[in-house]
């Protein structure tokens, strides 16, 4: 079943008691399945599932009011980082492995940028 994007937002802000406004074009988009995406216990869950396929993502703006916005994928928040530094993290057990690593990376780098070329003439 395909409904509109209009039509599905608009369901979402019937339900929830918001309002959207939009810095992108929806016109002539389709949600595939929408009435599965909606669900009622979550505002956040639904907006992902419904925008997700276009790379749209929700800002809220004010306590009732979401900006559609295209995903902006530099984008990070603190959470991202402590999550990416905690996998880094992981990786190594000991300095040992660690300063291996680097090592093989500095020797990557060189050999792909040709410094070590260079540095020959």
């Amino acid at each position: 079943m395909e409904q509109p994007l209009n039509q599905v937002m608009g369901q979402i802000e019937k339900q929830f008691g918001i309002m959207f406004s939009y810095n992108v074009d929806t016109t002539g988009l389709v949600v595939s399945y929408a009435p599965g995406r909606i669900r009622p216990y979550s505002l956040d869950e639904s907006l992902q599932n419904v925008l997700s396929a276009f790379d749209f993502k929700a800002w809220k703006q004010y306590d009732t009011l979401y900006k559609i916005k295209p995903y902006e994928y530099y984008r990070r928040f603190d959470a991202d980082g402590q999550k990416m530094t905690d996998y880094l993290s992981s990786l190594y057990s000991n300095r040992q492995e660690w300063e291996n690593r680097a090592r093989a990376l500095r020797k990557a780098v060189r050999e792909a940028s040709g410094v070590d070329a260079l540095l020959e003439s």
